[in-house]
């Protein structure tokens, strides 16, 4: 992926990393494998989760890192089993970043989802909602977006339904099958009234979001 500002190019084949467009200089590579990697809006800092090569990705992994791009050092980092981190995470303007956490549990056959907000100035993370649905085999949260407006926010499942959210409040919105696959992309328009959602079934899909 080529930063923005034409400055870098990120990747995931081979480990995480980061090089610099100009010179080919390697500035950062973790050991480990990785399939999502995003930039904030500003491009100080880089997001990933990964897990320790050998291991199987597939719904979460064991550790999510923010990189200061600027600083050249972690500005983030959480250390957690594959049941509680899900791939779902994404950057406020702001940046404030936001990430996704589940608990499965066997007995009632229920999931819960948690959003949660890190001011990356602090470091200080903050639960911004919980929400409770039926748990099936595989599933997970897998993708995120937030409006620009930041009044809503979405969450893609493995399972192809998306839940939409209200964001100040926590209270779900809607939510609806949109794919027959994983949901792997979102974006909403720039005005928050449209939302684009790409799935593992080969389907790109624009929905219409009316407050």
């Amino acid at each position: 992926m080529l930063s923005r500002q034409g400055k870098f190019v990120y990747s995931t084949y081979a480990g995480p990393k980061i090089v610099d467009i100009q010179t080919g200089e390697r500035i950062k590579q973790w050991d480990a494998s990785s399939r999502r990697i995003i930039a904030s809006h500003d491009e100080r800092y880089l997001a990933f989760f990964m897990t320790d090569r050998g291991r199987r990705i597939f719904i979460s992994s064991y550790r999510l890192i923010v990189y200061d791009l600027v600083n050249h050092v972690e500005a983030y980092r959480k250390n957690v089993t594959d049941a509680d981190l899900s791939e779902a995470f994404t950057f406020l303007p702001d940046n404030r970043f936001v990430f996704v956490t589940e608990q499965h549990h066997k007995k009632t056959e229920m999931m819960d989802l948690q959003l949660n907000v890190v001011d990356l100035e602090t470091r200080k993370s903050t639960e911004l909602l919980s929400h409770q649905l039926q748990d099936e085999p595989y599933l997970s949260a897998i993708s995120m977006e937030v409006s620009p407006d930041e009044s809503m926010a979405v969450v893609g499942l493995t399972n192809g339904v998306l839940i939409l959210f209200d964001f100040e409040t926590g209270e779900e919105i809607a939510d609806w099958q949109a794919h027959s696959d994983e949901i792997i992309n979102l974006a909403f328009s720039s005005d928050g009234s449209m939302l684009a959602s790409s799935g593992r079934d080969g389907f790109i899909r624009l929905w219409g979001i009316w407050p």
